[in-house]
């Protein structure tokens, strides 16, 4: 109980320090996304979500990715989500496969650095974009074998010449009960990507030393108080938990 009511305190002061008058994203269409009159310096980052172009158990190179775009029925994934209830030729695809992910984006002209964020998606994905492959978390296969998963938030800095950008993400599991790309991935200036991962880094560890003073302080209360084990299971489950995080 007491653990709940500190995480709900958390939660509450991390919502009331939002900005509640950043504007609505645009959401992607069809797998196009315009975002030139999206102002990143004011708005800061923004969720790639919508309809990307999805081809299933197919892994395609950026250079092949024009020739898909023109077959007369693409199928759209509403990204981010879960495939497994997703249904091809009447049955649901399940967690287990890989896939291809297209999103093309119209971006202000802009010189500065941009860079893409991902939280733990604990699969296996990598990303292009114009071409240029910029990695991602642990490594895509074609079966269980060939891919290795991965728990791992990224950034990912990126350059650009030009104010259209071809996202090419590559996702695979075999691991997992679920399949995709569950969390928003976002786009902005990369001193925008890093303000937020090191905000996010500073929360985290503000959470995990929580926990561990309060797993440690139930310890000690349980040596203190044998005959009493509530503290003891407490004080545990509060340690594993920050050794999760």
């Amino acid at each position: 109980m007491r653990f709940w009511l500190v995480m709900a305190c958390i939660g509450s002061l991390a919502l009331g320090c939002t900005n509640s008058r950043k504007p609505n994203a645009p959401k992607a269409v069809k797998g196009f996304l315009n975002l030139q009159n999206w102002n990143f310096e004011k708005d800061g980052m923004v969720p790639l979500n919508g309809e990307w172009a999805f081809y299933w158990n197919q892994f395609l190179h950026p250079d092949s990715i024009h020739q898909q775009i023109s077959s007369p029925n693409p199928t759209y994934f509403s990204f981010p989500g879960s495939w497994n209830d997703l249904q091809m030729n009447g049955q649901k695809l399940g967690a287990e496969g890989f896939a291809t992910f297209v999103l093309h984006v119209k971006i202000p002209e802009d010189e500065s650095l941009m860079g893409l964020k991902s939280r733990s998606v604990n699969t296996a994905w990598n990303v292009w974009v114009n071409g240029r492959e910029l990695g991602g978390a642990g490594k895509v296969g074609k079966s269980q074998n060939g891919m290795v998963p991965a728990t791992l938030p990224r950034t990912i800095p990126f350059q650009h010449d030009t104010s259209e950008l071809t996202i090419v993400v590559q996702v695979s599991n075999f691991y997992h009960r679920k399949g995709g790309f569950w969390w928003p991935l976002h786009l902005g200036h990369y001193d925008q990507i890093q303000k937020a991962r090191e905000s996010g880094l500073a929360i985290d560890l503000f959470l995990l030393g929580a926990l561990l003073i309060m797993g440690f302080y139930h310890l000690g209360l349980f040596m203190l108080r044998p005959k009493d084990s509530s503290p003891l299971f407490f004080g545990i489950f509060c340690l594993l938990v920050g050794s999760r995080m």
